[in-house]
């Protein structure tokens, strides 16, 4: 149930962030000085892998009733935290890697009182790209794409138990960004994948 309130509060958090995205625009008219650098750092929301572990909570709850699996689930996790740079090929073009890490638990109730509790640290290296159809000195509309490759880390203490440590895909689809500011700004971005379904941040322009 916490996840699925924190998935409605972020869905109304976007709708707010529209409206503000949407006034910035209609204020900022003037031209941006060139940049060939940037490096930003943020804090993701509701990252795929949580928005999974959200909905097969829900399928765990249905289902004990007729395996005898967990009776109920939760996944508390801290992160996606964010860390990139981006590189401008042109006005409305950059590319630059980026470095996301977070850190997942899976704890697991049984009826039978059993506590099961998994733990994992994930890292994820992607080359992003991004796509700037309004780039004004103050204000920055953009929207862009990331792909990459991932190493889940399994941390669980008991050791009798199965190592699911090992590789996979990194992806994010960011739909909708804006940056606010000019040398020094705030960014937020609404999009799917392993920084969220929205991630802010702050950023600095060279």
């Amino acid at each position: 149930m916490k996840n699925i309130v924190t998935i409605v509060f972020t869905i109304i958090s976007l709708s707010a962030f529209q409206n503000l995205f949407a006034q910035a625009a209609d204020n900022s008219n003037q031209t941006t000085a060139p940049s060939k650098y940037e490096v930003h750092a943020g804090y993701g929301l509701l990252s795929d892998m949580q928005i999974i572990a959200a909905f097969s909570d829900v399928y765990t709850d249905f289902a004990s009733t007729l395996s005898g699996e967990p009776v109920s689930s939760d996944y508390p996790s801290v992160g996606p935290f964010i860390l990139g740079s981006t590189f401008f090929l042109s006005k409305r073009i950059a590319v630059g890697p980026e470095i996301n890490l977070m850190g997942l638990k899976i704890n697991s109730y049984y009826s039978g009182g059993e506590i099961r509790r998994d733990r994992f640290f994930i890292a994820n290296l992607s080359c992003r790209m991004d796509y700037y159809y309004v780039n004004k000195a103050q204000l920055q509309l953009y929207s862009g794409v990331a792909l990459g490759g991932a190493y889940i880390f399994d941390q669980t203490a008991d050791s009798s138990s199965h190592d699911d440590s090992g590789p996979f895909i990194a992806y994010q689809l960011n739909f909708f960004g804006i940056r606010y500011g000019k040398s020094w700004a705030f960014y937020a971005e609404m999009g799917f994948g392993r920084n969220g379904l929205m991630n802010l941040g702050i950023s600095k322009r060279f």
